[in-house]
């Protein structure tokens, strides 16, 4: 009996111990969603996110735009879109991107694109090693605020010399949706602060 109330008791602390942490990170992740680091650098990481056929999500359209407004205010001077294929796909998120941005009179030479990645590490990871090829130093990210924290933090290690630029408006409006969207970066924060991936 003694043996059933400790286990209870130990579960219930690491029950407690997780709600905390999820509340915590989940404070960080919406205090990251409101900073706003915009400022001039030599390129706007776009990361990738949905498409279908040849035309962006709503979600990718609206990261893709805010780019397109940063190069056309002069703030970057090359847009570097990231995404690779999804299942099926014949066109990666990037060539969809890439099509959107030369479609608002972004000029192809200032349009680089990277079309292997299928996660926020891996989009990061290979706008970094086309930075280097292209002598790129600094860098604003783009996307959706509350996915900012993560982005951020896998910048940092990764060594980028990277701000934030969040988009200014959201899909995620509703309380459901930025609820839904708010757990699921809980979870993939956890889970890259856990091992790394």
């Amino acid at each position: 009996m003694k043996l059933i109330k400790r286990l209870l008791k130990l579960i219930a602390w690491l029950v407690i111990a997780a709600l905390l942490w999820c509340a915590w990170l989940g404070w960080r992740i919406v205090q990251g969603a409101e900073q706003d680091e915009t400022r001039p650098v030599d390129v706007a990481i776009v990361l990738g996110a949905a498409a279908y056929g040849d035309k962006p999500s709503p979600v990718f359209e609206q990261r893709i735009a805010h780019a397109v407004g940063l190069y056309k205010k002069r703030i970057v001077k090359k847009l570097l879109l990231t995404g690779g294929f999804g299942d099926g796909a014949e066109m990666s998120e990037s060539q969809v991107a890439r099509r959107y941005a030369l479609q608002e009179g972004v000029p192809d030479r200032d349009v680089l694109i990277e079309k292997s990645s299928r996660t926020t590490f891996e989009n990061l990871k290979g706008a970094q090693e086309l930075m280097k090829k292209h002598g790129l130093a600094t860098v604003l990210i783009v996307s959706d605020p509350l996915h900012m924290e993560r982005a951020a933090r896998m910048a940092a290690d990764l060594k980028l010399k990277a701000w934030r630029s969040p988009t200014p408006t959201s899909l995620y409006r509703s309380k459901e949706s930025r609820t839904g969207f708010l757990l699921k970066e809980i979870g993939a924060l956890t889970a890259y602060l856990a091992g790394g991936i």
